[in-house]
């Protein structure tokens, strides 16, 4: 408690208080000695607790130490564990390549492995039999042995790849490969080939495949690296890698006089010229051009393959001139599948009369519609498959065409498949199994049910059931409106059995039947 200023300035002097002094010292006297009072009970009261605290204190530096010590220990004793697992993980390491069942694999098996590894492709230059062949001894050893993993050679002409580089890979898989026959892919992008070693190749080594894609410079020396050669072959693609090529021509007669027994033979390009005259290949079965190209005429080329199996044309159009017709017809005796995408059938069938006694197998996708084509379909009684999409016309009159009719692919079309008994027709489609739409709408739907009831035999055409071969049935549709349309058949009773189908990105709903469930 502080005095006051009367009560301080009396110190400084030695005269007799006044009253209201001596008044003031009491109350202050009396007041510091209860608050003495106080603070000394306060004090005895802290004592024993600090002394508590105190040694408390000292127990947990105690225990401090000892957690640290413990965790010390412990510490030490996880990196010396650490040490001891990385020497045990390299133990076990050890012991599980030694027995792992890899090793104790027969080396033909593992031939078979690094097969199926093969069959991805790589995504840089170094193919997985490269690859496979540097794991081990034993695996060089295996991968050098089977020598069909050698056969696929890969020569794609890149900054990076020196030409001696290239020589090297084809000298080495040539090699490895002994007597399997080889595909072979090379790829100029767009550059002159300067050489390829094509000579170093044996008349007994055969080829199975090659797919070139050069430009007509790089053609010319590749072609030149065959001469004088016979190779055996398979299958041949040829395509230009240059984006305008309508200079140059692609002397096919050189690179297909080089080889003997070409069974497939792919041209893909544009604007290129190619040679009209071209040697005869009674071996060859199958002939697919994709591209147009500048003064060329198929007829001279379907006459000198003359065992033809497969022809097959997309954004094809030839030469059109006013050259007349020609009266005598040309016969591919062994041809059955005809594949034509975009193109004119004027410009190719428009010159000459083509007759496939064996045809039976016709795909049209958005070709151009002509008087020719119906004339074609009567000349090939033959046809029993048939898939048609984006070709203008009345589709049931083209089929009128096709009476032996199994298989049918469409899309949608304005003219209805489902005949009335006023169209004159006897029975459509006696042998048709298989129908398939390529879309769904309200009005294939409508096609759908009314055809379905005539093959159940609730409509009679002249007291026949039309559509009694039917067995399958496939259209375009989502899976929830599939599932309602299923529903609502399976009330009356107008499938045996439906299923969805996922193709191409596609969702198709099949509904099927058996052969025998028909009851006119």
């Amino acid at each position: 408690m502080n005095l006051s200023p009367q009560v301080n300035s009396h110190y400084n002097d030695n005269r007799a208080p006044f009253n209201f002094e001596l008044a003031t010292a009491r109350l202050v006297l009396n007041s510091s000695l209860e608050e003495r009072m106080l603070k000394e009970q306060a004090i005895a009261t802290m004592t024993p607790l600090l002394l508590n605290a105190e040694h408390r204190e000292r127990e947990l530096v105690e225990q401090l130490k000892a957690v640290r010590s413990e965790i010390w220990l412990l510490d030490t004793s996880i990196n010396r564990n650490k040490q001891d697992l990385r020497s045990v993980e390299t133990v076990i390491n050890s012991i599980s390549g030694l027995l792992h069942p890899i090793r104790c694999c027969p080396d033909d098996i593992l031939a078979i492995i690094f097969t199926f590894a093969c069959d991805i492709p790589a995504r840089d230059y170094d193919p997985t039999a490269v690859r496979l062949s540097h794991v081990c001894k034993r695996w060089q050893r295996v991968a050098v042995g089977a020598h069909h993993l050698w056969s696929s050679i890969i020569l794609e002409l890149k900054p990076k790849h020196q030409l001696d580089h290239i020589s090297a890979r084809w000298k080495t898989y040539t090699e490895r490969a002994k007597s399997v026959p080889i595909s072979l892919y090379i790829n100029d992008r767009g550059k002159k080939l300067a050489i390829f070693p094509l000579y170093t190749l044996s008349n007994s080594q055969s080829l199975a495949r090659v797919d070139l894609r050069l430009s007509a410079e790089s053609f010319q020396v590749f072609c030149a690296g065959l001469k004088g050669r016979r190779l055996p072959i398979n299958e041949l693609r040829l395509m230009c890698s240059e984006i305008d090529c309508d200079a140059h021509t692609w002397p096919l007669t050189g690179i297909l006089g080089s080889f003997t027994g070409l069974k497939e033979l792919s041209i893909a390009a544009v604007g290129c010229q190619i040679e009209p005259q071209i040697p005869t290949i009674p071996t060859l079965r199958s002939f697919n051009v994709h591209g147009w190209y500048k003064y060329f005429d198929i007829r001279p080329f379907l006459s000198r393959f003359v065992n033809l199996v497969t022809l097959s044309l997309s954004y094809f159009t030839s030469e059109r001139d006013n050259t007349p017709v020609d009266s005598e017809p040309l016969e591919l005796p062994c041809l059955e599948i005809l594949d034509f995408m975009e193109i004119d059938w004027d410009d190719i069938f428009g010159h000459f009369i083509l007759l496939a006694p064996k045809l039976k197998n016709v795909m049209i996708f958005n070709c151009s519609n002509s008087i020719h084509f119906p004339e074609f379909l009567s000349r090939h009684p033959s046809i029993t498959k048939f898939d048609i999409r984006g070709m203008e016309g009345d589709l049931p009159n083209l089929l009128k065409h096709v009476p032996h009719l199994e298989e049918l692919r469409s899309e949608h079309q304005e003219s209805s498949l489902v005949w009335e008994k006023n169209d004159g027709i006897d029975l459509p489609f006696p042998k048709l199994w298989k129908l398939h739409f390529y879309d769904f709408d309200d009005e294939i739907s409508d096609q759908i049910h009314s055809l379905i009831q005539l093959r159940r035999g609730s409509d009679t055409l002249r007291g026949e059931t039309p559509w009694v071969a039917l067995q399958e049935l496939s259209f375009e549709i989502s899976p929830d409106e599939g599932q309602k349309m299923i529903l609502a058949w399976r009330e009356e009773n107008m499938f045996a059995s439906a299923n969805f189908i996922h193709e191409a990105a596609d969702w198709y709903l099949c509904v099927q039947w058996p052969a025998s469930d028909v009851h006119p």
